[in-house]
């Protein structure tokens, strides 16, 4: 005779379908071969690729720019001195440059210069040829402030 465990025999649930009935093979990191012939999709036989074509170069010269790097040189608690290296895109007769700077600037080395409210406005006699800087200095109290837009009437500006 079988002899009687106390244990009620348990009901095994059915399986339910997945939505993707069939497995779904692991990547191994080996090419499954689906098909006899062998071939690379973007190669069709007999028919050579184009050519890149380069892209065309302008002719016309593109509008000036100008390019301000902002870097903080010293920071106190309630001070600071930063530099700024200005550079043009394409030859510059003089420079005009209005910029915000945190706090009120004490001096300025480099170039002509007003503050109105929280802008720097900078005026430069010296002409700027294509890879040419022009770096001021300048020492202000208060708190800095890096600035993210500048304006100039000579072309785009951009604080990088």
């Amino acid at each position: 005779s079988t002899p009687k465990t106390g244990h009620t025999p348990r009901r095994t649930e059915q399986a339910q379908p997945t939505e993707d009935p069939e497995p779904t093979p692991e990547p191994t990191g080996e090419t499954l071969v689906t098909d006899e012939r062998t071939h690379a999709p973007s190669e069709t036989p007999g028919v050579p690729e184009p050519p890149a074509t380069p892209a065309p170069t302008p002719t016309t010269p593109a509008a000036s720019g100008v390019t301000v790097g902002f870097g903080l040189v010293k920071e106190k608690a309630h001070a600071y001195t930063a530099k700024l290296v200005i550079a043009a895109d394409g030859k510059l007769d003089g420079l005009t440059l209005k910029m915000p700077v945190g706090g009120e600037i004490t001096s300025l080395n480099g170039a002509e210069w007003t503050q109105e409210g929280g802008i720097l406005v900078l005026d430069s006699a010296q002409d700027l040829d294509p890879g040419e800087n022009l770096v001021v200095t300048f020492s202000a109290d208060g708190q800095s402030d890096t600035p993210k837009t500048c304006q100039s009437p000579q072309g785009d500006c951009v604080v990088v």
